[in-house]
């Protein structure tokens, strides 16, 4: 039996800097409204930390957005 790799996902970092613009707001206001620091937050969006499921969440509600627009599929 062949093991299945996991599929990887990342934040959809584009998405995030467009809304940010569009709403007009920062990192600092998001990550304070989803309760995480906004240093956090930069290395969620840069891909240098795992985002928690919560984490995910809470940024959909907070944008109101479709989780699977907050996320890519990354290329392995």
């Amino acid at each position: 039996m062949t093991s299945k790799r996991l599929t990887t996902y990342a934040l959809n970092r584009k998405f995030i800097k467009h809304w940010l613009i569009d709403n007009d707001a920062t990192q600092v206001e998001l990550a304070d409204a989803i309760g995480v620091s906004p240093v956090v937050l930069n290395r969620y969006i840069n891909g240098q930390r795992n985002v928690p499921v919560s984490v995910l969440f809470s940024l959909a509600e907070e944008m109101r957005a479709d989780v699977r627009d907050l996320v890519y599929k990354v290329e392995e």
